[in-house]
């Protein structure tokens, strides 16, 4: 089983990762025991297009690491992650989910304007 992250991790990960980090908040505390998917749906839809995008390019690069502090990942989402398999996996699923929804955004605006 992994520790916590020390505060010194948690501050450097928020400073390096800081889109990511909001929105790894937003699994924290779900209300009204959302799911997942219905977090990332509604995270999409209310924020910014251009945030969502630094939210993914935030993600791939902490992914892009040789040593990869996951344990960063299950804390700042309130997840219990054990190995480093299941907290890759479930960035890695939250990421694509976020991608589908941000797809399907744009795709919705773009008929708008026709």
């Amino acid at each position: 089983m992994s520790s916590r992250p020390t505060s010194n991790e948690e501050k450097r990960f928020f400073e390096e990762y800081r889109s990511l980090s909001t929105l790894l908040a937003l699994f924290a505390d779900p209300d009204d025991g959302q799911t997942d998917a219905e977090i990332t749906q509604q995270a999409v839809l209310e924020y910014d297009p251009s945030w969502i995008v630094k939210v993914l390019a935030d993600a791939q690069r902490f992914l892009g690491q040789h040593e990869l502090p996951l344990r960063l990942i299950a804390t700042n989402a309130n997840r219990y992650l054990v190995t480093e398999a299941e907290q890759r996996q479930w960035l890695q699923t939250l990421l694509d989910r976020v991608q589908t929804e941000l797809d399907a955004r744009e795709a919705g605006a773009n008929v708008k304007h026709i």
